[in-house]
């Protein structure tokens, strides 16, 4: 990353910020404001390179990590799949003592 689309990343944060305030950098006499053109730029590089998968990697993992699913993970994992696969927006909401393997089911779901 360019330093000046260091920048850009930035001011782009900044702006958020400070629009969920309703104020702007343009409210700051001498602040930076954002180059338009390198936010689209951005934006798009930013997309492009979340969308950049080791999808082979991926699966590996998870293969060996679905074997680690208790028998209670693999109702619930099966469960949130199903739903996804079938496009039917649900809510889940899971709990258990510590130690059940909550998180471990989380990190894998996601």
């Amino acid at each position: 990353m360019s330093p000046e689309e260091l920048q850009t990343f930035c001011l782009l944060e900044i702006e958020k910020l400070l629009q969920n305030n309703g104020k702007s950098l343009r409210n700051y006499a001498g602040m930076a404001v954002l180059n338009t053109s390198l936010v689209t730029q951005f934006t798009n590089f930013m997309l492009l390179r979340e969308l950049q998968y080791d999808t082979v990697s991926l699966l590996r993992e998870h293969d060996a990590n679905i074997l680690e699913l208790k028998e209670e993970q693999r109702l619930v994992y099966d469960k949130i799949i199903d739903c996804v696969s079938n496009k039917r927006h649900r809510f889940f909401f899971v709990y258990g003592f510590g130690g059940t393997g909550k998180t471990f089911l989380y990190s894998f779901v996601s």
